[in-house]
């Protein structure tokens, strides 16, 4: 039982691809359904691992590739059909990316890595799975929301997003030198004795 969040985790990497697919054909509400599904399956994975102490290294290296998956699939179809600034997609995938790089390098030059979610960081996903939710129930024509569009979110909103992003990036890069000193200090030391 102990691997049930990583199933979890799994299947809502699964739920990418008709995602994907809805947000090409532009069928919204399937998109819109979909994305929740994977939202309230982060959810469920993240309480069943904490309350029943089910937490695994790999279950956090899934969870978080999971949840990039599924935002990034969102964002960069989006803003190919022009309903986000490809400047506002570029901030969020180029922290994802930079933040990626960082671990696959921690990975290769000390051998070892512990990947620790901030709190920063979910703040920051917050207002981007609302931003993608919020535009699709527009787009999708949900009623008392297909007026409002991406006007909701333009430009503060979109502003609010990206420094937000830039934000927890900074943090995770901080974090990551201060880990890469603290790494170096040690082998000197090591090596010194």
């Amino acid at each position: 039982m102990a691997y049930l969040p990583n199933l979890v985790t799994v299947l809502r990497m699964l739920l990418v691809i008709p995602a994907l697919v809805c947000l090409w054909e532009e069928a919204w509400l399937w998109a819109l359904l979909l994305i929740g599904l994977a939202g309230l399956s982060d959810a469920v994975d993240g309480a069943l691992a904490r309350r029943f102490n089910w937490t695994t290294a790999l279950g956090a290296v899934l969870d978080r590739i999971a949840d990039k998956l599924v935002l990034g699939e969102a964002f960069i179809v989006l803003a190919i059909q022009d309903h986000f600034p490809l400047w506002l997609v570029a901030v969020i995938v180029g922290r994802d990316l930079v933040i990626l790089a960082g671990v696959i390098g921690a990975q290769v030059w000390f051998k070892s890595v512990e990947i620790n979610t901030l709190g920063m960081s979910k703040v920051s996903t917050a207002p981007q799975v609302a931003a993608v939710m919020r535009l699709l129930a527009s787009l999708g024509e949900v009623p008392g929301l297909e007026e409002t569009g991406p006007t909701i979110l333009d430009p503060w909103g979109y502003l609010v997003v990206a420094a937000l992003a830039v934000v927890s990036g900074t943090i995770y890069m901080v974090k990551g030198m201060l880990y890469a000193r603290g790494q170096l200090n040690e082998r000197a030391s090591v090596s010194s004795r």
